[in-house]
């Protein structure tokens, strides 16, 4: 949200979804272990890797799913636009996705995060 140039208000992480053989990649190199067994009932990958730093913690992710209307739905994004920001090329799903993901998320905060996007678009 934030690198489609909106104010996404608090944030906790910054989620990154890749590849299983990327998530992996980034997990042995950053020194990382797998943290997908984690239980959790709205969310879950297949795998899941968490890098603390000094500014926002980095979750890895691959194989994303959240659990809408009982059932488990997978996240993989359709769209691809590239955005840079301070020399670095970095990929997101385009705005109508974005919105169709959150929607799909559901939670307040991401409810809300789709009330900014649309009200300003």
């Amino acid at each position: 949200m934030a690198l489609h140039g909106f104010d996404p208000g608090l944030i906790g992480d910054v989620d990154i979804l890749t590849s299983e053989r990327d998530a992996c990649a980034l997990g042995r190199r950053l020194k990382c272990d797998n943290q997908a067994e984690t239980d959790d009932d709205l969310f879950r990958s297949k795998k899941f890797f968490r890098l603390e730093t000094k500014g926002l913690p980095l979750e890895i992710m691959a194989g994303l799913e959240v659990r809408h209307r009982d059932l488990w739905q997978p996240v993989r994004p359709r769209t691809r636009q590239n955005i840079s920001r301070s020399g670095l090329s970095l990929f997101v799903p385009d705005l109508d996705e974005l919105v169709e993901i959150f929607t799909l998320f559901g939670r307040r905060k991401d409810l809300e995060r789709v009330n900014t996007m649309r009200a300003i678009r």
